[in-house]
């Protein structure tokens, strides 16, 4: 693969690096050190300068805000967007589709190996959390029973935990359902399904864990969530509560 050629930079600064790093690398700060920038790093690491020499760890060499950058591996898609890679330093014209990598636009293609770079007007990301409440009877019976079904979002996210609370004390001898939260048609929770029983709701206000969610809890701004009871089990005749799910969202830091 052809080494990055930085044809053009402006808004130079002077910088010594914490990691080994290559000409046309994005760089970003991070624990105190510069080192690549990195989308799907924990906590990502947003794109802040452009190296314009390669260099080893303690090494001091220059970088840009700003860069025309050659790269004869590449076949880009002319005027379409650049953006920060999940291989550390690297871009790519593919966003990052994982609730917890960045989602930063940092230039735009020129040529089929030709991009510019401009880190400053680059923004950060950031995430913001909330709680969407589901009120619900649990349903009676033991057959499969919808509480959402097909909702979009419209923004991309994670789920980071969910959870049933109850409001009206749950009887029935023996009681036990199962609940399930699906992306599309994919468990959140994996085969990690934890059941609902009588005992989880013996008070008002009790709270229930509803297993871990895993690698499957990532969702796009186009995917649909939906909440159920699985069938089976052994029937409430009475209880009431709401689904407690707690979700990630990526917004641009303003």
């Amino acid at each position: 693969m052809a080494d990055p050629t930085i044809l053009q930079g402006q808004g130079q600064v002077d910088l010594t690096l914490g990691a080994a790093v290559a000409a046309g690398d994005l760089l970003g700060y991070s624990g105190a050190l510069w080192v690549k920038a990195d989308a799907d790093a924990s906590p990502p690491i947003p794109a802040q300068l452009i190296a314009a020499a390669g260099g080893a760890s303690g090494d001091r060499i220059g970088a840009f805000k700003r860069a025309v950058v050659d790269n004869q591996s590449l076949a880009l898609t002319v005027n379409g967007s650049i953006y920060l890679s999940t291989v550390a330093g690297g871009i790519t014209q593919v966003a990052p589709s994982a609730a917890n990598a960045l989602n930063q636009v940092v230039g735009k293609a020129i040529s089929a190996t030709r991009y510019e770079v401009d880190v400053m007007g680059a923004q950060p990301s950031r995430y913001v959390h909330t709680e969407l409440t589901l009120p619900l009877v649990i349903p009676g019976g033991t057959g499969a029973a919808d509480v959402l079904t097909g909702v979009t979002p419209g923004f991309r996210g994670r789920v980071e935990a969910w959870q049933f609370v109850t409001t009206v004390v749950g009887t029935g001898a023996g009681a036990t359902r199962t609940p399930q939260l699906k992306v599309g048609a994919v468990l959140v929770t994996g085969t990690d399904q934890t059941a609902l029983v009588l005992a989880d709701t013996a008070a008002v206000g009790q709270v229930k864990g509803l297993g871990a969610p895993t690698g499957a809890n990532d969702f796009g701004a186009t995917d649909t969530l939906t909440a159920q009871f699985l069938a089976g089990g052994t029937a409430f005749t009475a209880g009431q509560g709401y689904f407690l799910i707690r979700v990630r969202e990526e917004v641009l830091d303003t």
